[in-house]
């Protein structure tokens, strides 16, 4: 069932929410663990080899299958859009 009474939020409240989501994010055991300078460089990144070829596929992606320049669709057209950006 709808709520009888839709509460919307100002812009500001969701610019808090924002921010006290984005402060929540950066406690997380990954930022902390990469913070940690008793722990060496080469350990905090040695995950890094492993997820490499994921992180590069998305460039594939955005250039070779999200794109298509010939579609006049208004929701193609913003990721085109998205796609020329992510590759300057």
């Amino acid at each position: 069932m709808f709520p009888s009474v839709i509460e919307f939020a100002s812009f500001q409240d969701i610019l808090n929410i924002i921010e006290i989501k984005k402060a929540k994010f950066a406690q997380a055991p990954l930022f902390q663990f990469m913070q940690d300078d008793s722990i060496s460089a080469l350990q905090r990144l040695g995950f890094a080899p492993c997820i490499a070829h994921f992180i590069m596929s998305f460039g594939d992606l955005n250039k070779y299958v999200f794109r298509d320049e010939s579609s006049n669709d208004l929701v193609q057209s913003l990721i085109n859009e998205h796609n020329a950006l992510s590759s300057l």
